[in-house]
């Protein structure tokens, strides 16, 4: 391997691009990488470590390699597209050796109308440190970034590799994180915290830990959360799933009477057996429980296919804990969804009042009135199971994850708190320059929104716009569009 360089990435796109805003460069590396060996070598050597990584440098056991921006001065334009996805059953019976129906309406091979918002800039670009000359040659193999990049998405047109001085790869400046790193070998004045893998695959439920956030403004930014001290972080350590976190909440309260083994309709209950032991790792949280129950596959998969449809929580063992058990209780989800839960189990549920006054969009307008540790969960379907199933704990108001329904969004609560009082500014002086809050926080490329048609349409609005959109990600102004009040 040749020395190490400080790198700066520039990937030009032909095509509008749906990027994850925490996509980092050393995922797509290794994705190129495991991709060539396997090729090679006929099988996946991937294994869910670091140690044979030699191209890239790793500091305090973390792979170099941040998350995407833009330059403040680049045109960005935002939309939105529908796709649907329909899974491959046939695949999925025979991998599970199940004689399952191949019943695309529910169950685990449910199928689904998804709905991405799309960016179409000139280029993205990515901070590395490591070998130059190898890192080239695996970004000749990059022909698109994000998702759906088989129907034509981000497709990758020229990509630029220049020597800079600085080593961007793990920090931006002395305080500001350019990906995720974890609180306990880092160090930091920030408050945006979350629960956040350290490691590739980064999409992982598995192995989270407290980690310093990136800020997500879409060009380069510091961290300036210290300075907020209506932010707070709680000191909760270790990662418990969220199913196990809001059944301690809400522990003997009106309406959540727990699950048992009974429960267990009687044809499926001779294959399941009370477990009351030593610690196991439960096969749809991935945390340790002492209580449950452990039984087949095929009985997991049976009461999946009723009440989930995410074939990809199951693990190679046969033990779901007693959180688990109780979180697929309909009437548990019901209550759950559209709620922010807390320690002293106060359920702020969305469109009613609580006994002060104030309601779900209150909270949202205010991330400082979010006292850490919570979850926040809004469906979006009539039924609920994905918000507490899917949902993780937050660990701090400063950057906090947010289930909306089978998403689970990571909202930057300090830009949270700027957007919306720019917000207020801007839409102030409506009669000098015809911007309304739908047109900051819409996605109306060439102005076809009917609002956006009744406004002279002028370079300095489409400025304004631009450069709200730059400045808060897609999560920001999707929330202070859910606040209604907000004028």
């Amino acid at each position: 391997m040749s020395e190490f360089k400080n790198l700066k990435i520039t990937v030009s796109l032909k095509s509008p691009a749906m990027v994850d805003r925490f996509l980092t460069i050393d995922s797509i590396l290794l994705g190129i990488y495991y991709r060539l060996m396997t090729e090679k070598n006929g099988k996946s050597p991937f294994v869910d470590s670091i140690d044979s990584i030699k191209f890239l440098d790793k500091k305090e056991g973390v792979l170099s390699g941040s998350i995407w921006y833009i330059n403040p001065e680049q045109k960005v334009s935002f939309d939105f597209v529908r796709y649907t996805k329909k899974p491959e059953s046939n695949k999925i019976a025979a991998a599970l050796n199940s004689q399952t129906l191949k019943d695309e309406s529910g169950g685990e091979f449910k199928a689904g109308l998804f709905e991405e918002e799309v960016m179409a800039t000139e280029s993205i670009h990515f901070f590395v440190r490591g070998d130059k000359d190898f890192i080239g040659r695996l970004l000749s193999e990059l022909k698109f970034v994000g998702k759906k990049g088989a129907i034509g998405f981000g497709r990758v047109g020229q990509i630029f590799m220049e020597e800079i001085e600085a080593d961007k790869g793990h920090m931006l400046d002395g305080n500001t994180p350019s990906k995720p790193l974890p609180c306990a070998v880092f160090k930091s004045t920030s408050k945006k915290i979350a629960f956040y893998r350290t490691r590739p695959p980064y999409w992982s439920n598995h192995d989270l830990a407290q980690c310093y956030m990136p800020t997500v403004s879409l060009y380069e930014a510091s961290d300036e959360s210290w300075h907020n001290e209506g932010l707070s972080v709680d000191q909760l350590q270790e990662y418990v799933a969220n199913v196990t976190f809001v059944r301690e909440c809400v522990k003997g309260k009106a309406g959540f009477s727990g699950f048992t083994i009974d429960d267990i309709p009687q044809d499926r209950k001779k294959r399941w057996e009370p477990y009351n032991g030593e610690p196991l790792k439960c096969a749809v949280t991935g945390t340790m429980h002492s209580k449950g129950a452990s039984g087949d596959m095929m009985t997991m998969m049976g009461i999946n296919a009723k009440n989930f449809t995410d074939q990809a929580y199951f693990q190679n063992n046969s033990f779901v804990s007693e959180d688990f058990l109780w979180s697929i209780k309909k009437d548990q989800l019901t209550l759950l969804g559209d709620s922010l839960i807390t320690k002293d189990a106060l359920i702020h549920v969305q469109g009613k009042k609580k006994e002060d006054g104030s309601r779900f969009p209150d909270f949202i307008k205010d991330p400082t009135k979010l006292k850490p540790p919570f979850s926040l969960n809004v469906k979006t379907t009539a039924n609920s199971q994905h918000v507490c199933f899917k949902g993780r704990v937050a660990i701090s108001n400063g950057m906090f994850p947010m289930q909306l329904g089978a998403s689970t969004l990571f909202v930057d609560g300090d830009l949270l708190m700027k957007a919306i009082d720019e917000v207020q500014i801007v839409v102030a002086g409506t009669k000098e320059h015809g911007i309304s809050r739908t047109h900051l926080v819409g996605n109306w490329a060439g102005g076809n929104h009917p609002e956006l048609q009744r406004v002279k349409w002028t370079d300095e609005s489409e400025k304004i716009i631009d450069d709200f959109q730059k400045k808060y990600d897609s999560t920001i102004r999707r929330l202070i569009f859910m606040v209604a009040d907000l004028k």
